[in-house]
């Protein structure tokens, strides 16, 4: 019998989770097929309204799904559950405006360069290399040791633009690695038509790898000898 105090230990819970494995999930679960009604959802909304996750809880989350890609099924579904989220009354500032004091503080502290803007748009995101880009930054540590770091975590900005991977011996060159899946969709396919043309402008040279390549390892190996070597080739 449990009493107040009581701790379990490390060994006891892995227990209980082993014993618990596999149940009630899907149609063995008391939830299959129920929904809550509209008062205990406004009930629970209110509970936790004003309520934050600390940073160590959303650390442990973050590390929780390191390395757990979403399928392409998952990735469309959380879009449409998304879709006309904050649309018209939905929005938090429907009908409300900003106070003139409000709005130039706004427009002192974004009025400044780009860089800024996406320095602190992207401030307090737990922001570390994902599977893909850990797997090109040990490629790149491997075979060209020293000559390219990791910049993907907003340590660099260039006109708006967060590179990836960056060479460290003085030579402007980039290397962008592109997710599949995002980067076919048409907004973020023209946001890297302005990438590329600002990378350009700028006298960077650029090679672009894609997640899928990262299959055949010998091949990106290939390709980024060539880049170091030659310079622009953005493939």
């Amino acid at each position: 019998m449990f009493t107040k105090g009581y701790k379990q230990t490390k060994e006891h819970k892995h227990r209980i989770s082993l014993a618990l494995r596999g149940k009630y999930c899907g149609k063995d679960s008391y939830h299959f097929g129920r929904l809550r009604s509209k008062e205990t959802c406004k009930r629970i909304s209110e509970a936790l309204m004003g309520k934050h996750l600390s940073k160590e809880t959303r650390k442990k989350i973050g590390l929780a799904h390191l390395g757990k890609p979403l399928t392409n099924e998952h990735r469309k579904k959380l879009s449409q559950a998304k879709k006309g989220f904050c649309d018209g009354k939905k929005n938090n500032m429907f009908g409300r405006y900003h106070s003139r004091t409000t709005r130039k503080k706004m427009r002192m502290t974004w009025g400044k360069d780009r860089s800024y803007r996406v320095r602190q748009c992207r401030q307090g995101l737990i922001l570390k290399p994902n599977k893909p880009e850990t797997i090109l930054r040990n490629l790149l540590n491997k075979v060209l040791p020293n000559k390219y770091k990791y910049t993907g975590d907003d340590k660099v900005v260039i006109d708006g633009f967060n590179p990836d991977f960056m060479n460290c011996n003085g030579q402007k060159k980039i290397i962008e690695l592109y997710g599949t899946y995002w980067h076919k969709t048409p907004k973020v396919i023209e946001r890297d038509k302005r990438r590329k043309k600002s990378y350009k402008s700028l006298g960077y040279a650029l090679l672009i790898i894609w997640e899928h390549e990262l299959k055949n390892i010998e091949r990106v190996t290939d390709r980024i000898l060539k880049f170091n070597w030659q310079g622009d080739n953005n493939g």
